[in-house]
């Protein structure tokens, strides 16, 4: 756990300072209740979902990088063979490169991620341990623990990973992952 520090008198100088012409809010007026919409008949609702599904924008394409899932059940990950898959998913692959998110916040990790491995990748390393920590998230699972699989599969660090697994115990368990970079093509 990070301790915080106490506000020291420049801090609290500054603070005084930046907030001296700051006055309260009114309080707001109760929010009205809206009328209730008549109930819509089968043909209406069908037409309606089909607008409201049309106004979405495009979401992205399905994340290239595949989740330490793929392997287990025994799909085929393009770029890696079966031995390398269960080389990496073992931990029995030298790591060459790890980074510590826990204590960040998220936008700190994220940035602190995307730089590390583009900066790995440029270097021609390929296997990463990524400590996330285990940390709580109502359900005993962290919020970087639960985001930093998703934002390897997201652009622009998804081109540069060929597959990310669970960290075996002596890595870090669940408070890490395996990161495996694609090899970098020179021109």
């Amino acid at each position: 756990m990070t301790r915080r520090r106490r506000p020291t008198p420049e801090d609290l100088a500054l603070w005084r300072h930046a907030t001296r012409d700051v006055a309260p809010m009114a309080p707001l007026p109760p929010a009205a209740e809206p009328d209730p919409a008549p109930p819509k008949k089968p043909a209406q609702q069908a037409e309606a979902a089909k607008r409201k599904a049309a106004a979405r924008p495009a979401t992205q394409p399905p994340p290239r990088a595949v989740t330490g899932e793929a392997p287990l059940t025994g799909r085929v990950i393009p770029g890696l063979d079966q031995r390398s898959a269960d080389r990496l998913r073992q931990g029995r692959t030298e790591i060459q490169a790890r980074i510590d998110l826990h204590g960040m916040r998220q936008a700190e990790a994220h940035h602190a991620l995307a730089a590390f491995v583009d900066h790995n990748h440029r270097h021609g390393r390929r296997m990463l341990l990524v400590i996330t920590g285990k940390g709580s998230l109502g359900e005993g699972r962290g919020v970087l623990r639960s985001q930093v699989p998703r934002w390897l599969s997201e652009l622009p660090i998804r081109d540069k990973v060929l597959a990310h697994y669970p960290a075996r115990q002596k890595d870090g368990g669940d408070g890490a992952l395996y990161v495996l970079l694609k090899r970098r093509r020179v021109p």
